[in-house]
């Protein structure tokens, strides 16, 4: 995607937000239409039961559509607000249903998110994903969940959140060595436990 044809499709978006701030439902349905789908993959990717992803894409739309108004460009773009709003409400879902980490590396691959291994294959599955996170700061957590959990290249990371991109290259880097640190020292010590 072009330069110019990202920054006409966040116009696009800033469009459709500002007249839902002001209760238009048509411009609410058209935004739907535009990140419904992309948001239900994403969903499908962490949350593998059909149902319950598709329940998960109303809760992120009902939430746009009513929190629409805590919605800020100076912030980030649209696309980034909702899709933070969907990995908000996936982290809900996974610690209320107690999603183990090892039932949710199956479906998300880290693969051309990182140079190390993927870190996902040694998750202990006492350890759910959004634990792992928490251990990060926050640029690393963000540019990690976009990469994990909505499956954004860093270029588009880059864009999303307006930061350089090597300042998102790193920050991936190091919160998938930090994520990888943490699982190796799980491992560590449920091995030296069984001992």
């Amino acid at each position: 995607m072009e330069i110019h044809d990202w920054d006409l499709e966040q116009r696009i978006d800033l469009d459709l937000m500002c007249r839902i701030q002001k209760g238009d439902q048509e411009a609410f349905t058209g935004l739907y239409n535009r990140y419904a789908p992309r948001v239900l993959g994403l969903t499908r990717r962490v949350i593998s039961d059909t149902r319950e992803s598709e329940d998960l894409v109303q809760i992120v739309f009902l939430c746009v559509w009513q929190k629409c108004r805590a919605y800020r460009p100076e912030r980030g773009t649209v696309q980034a607000y909702i899709f933070q709003i969907a990995k908000s409400r996936m982290i809900d879902e996974m610690r209320k249903h107690k999603y183990k980490a090892a039932e949710i590396s199956s479906s998300i691959s880290l693969e051309n998110h990182a140079q190390t291994d993927n870190p996902i294959d040694l998750l202990d599955a006492s350890l759910t994903a959004a634990a792992l996170l928490e251990n990060l700061n926050p640029d690393e957590r963000r540019a990690v969940e976009l990469a994990v959990y909505g499956g954004f290249s860093q270029r588009e990371i880059s864009q999303l959140l307006r930061r350089p991109l090597g300042s998102v290259k790193s920050w991936v880097r190091r919160g998938l060595q930090k994520v990888r640190k943490s699982l190796e020292d799980s491992a560590g010590n449920r091995r030296e436990g069984e001992q």
